[in-house]
C-alpha cells in the first residue's frame, strides 16, 4: 500500500463564499443546457450537487461559523428554496442530469483504479468528492420523486467495486467535516488509503 496523502486542508470561508456565489448565479443557470455554471475564477463551477453538497456540510457545521457565515448560508439557502418553488421542472431536471454525470465519473474513476492502483490511492481523497456529490444529488432527487430504482442500482452496483481497491479505514477527509458525513451513509469516505 502507498503511504497516506496529507488529506487536503478544508476551508470554511472559502465554502461558505462558494455556496453564496453559486446560489445567487442559480437563475438564469438551473433553466440552462449547461451542466456547470458561471463562478468567479477562485471558486469551483456552479453545480446543482457542488451546492448542495457544501449547504448540508454547512448546515451541520453550523456551530463554526459566525454569525455573519450563518446569516450568508440562510440567504443562500433561500434563494435555493426559492428556485425550486418557481423552477421546480427545470431544477428537477438539471439535478437528475448532473446525477448522471456524478455516477459516470465516479465509475470511471474506479475503472482507472483497475489501471493503476497507486495513483488511485494518491487522487481518491479529492476524486470521491465526485461520490459524495452523487449521495446529496441521489437525495434530493429521492427528495424530489425522481430518483429511479435503475439508478439506484447502478450506483449500487458501482459502489461495490470499491472494495476490489480499498478496505474499510478512517475518514479520509479534513476531521471538521466528519460530523457532516456519518459512515453509515457515506461509507466510500472512509477507506485505508
Amino acid at each position: 500500500m502507498p503511504a497516506v496523502r496529507p488529506v487536503f486542508q478544508y476551508d470554511l470561508n472559502h465554502d461558505v463564499d462558494t455556496v453564496q456565489a453559486m446560489a445567487s448565479r442559480l437563475v438564469p443557470f438551473v433553466y440552462e443546457n449547461e451542466i456547470f455554471g458561471y463562478t468567479p475564477e477562485s471558486l469551483p463551477k456552479l453545480t446543482i450537487g457542488g451546492l448542495l453538497m457544501r449547504l448540508h456540510r454547512l448546515a451541520l457545521l453550523d456551530t463554526l461559523l459566525s454569525d455573519e457565515q450563518r446569516e450568508r448560508l440562510t440567504t443562500a439557502q433561500q434563494q435555493v428554496d426559492s428556485v425550486k418553488q418557481k423552477w421546480l421542472v427545470a431544477y428537477t431536471n438539471k439535478t437528475t442530469d448532473e446525477l448522471t454525470i456524478r455516477i459516470n465519473e465516479w465509475n470511471q474513476f474506479l475503472n482507472e483504479c483497475n489501471q493503476n492502483e497507486d495513483e488511485c490511492h494518491e487522487m481518491y481523497p479529492s476524486m470521491v468528492e465526485k461520490r459524495v456529490m452523487a449521495q446529496v444529488l441521489v437525495n434530493e432527487t429521492r427528495e424530489l420523486n425522481a430518483l429511479t430504482p435503475e439508478i439506484e442500482k447502478r450506483l449500487n452496483g458501482i459502489d461495490s467495486q470499491l472494495q476490489d481497491y480499498f478496505k474499510a479505514g478512517s475518514f479520509v477527509w479534513d476531521q471538521r467535516l466528519q460530523r457532516a458525513y456519518p459512515q453509515d451513509e457515506y461509507g466510500f469516505l472512509y477507506v485505508a488509503i
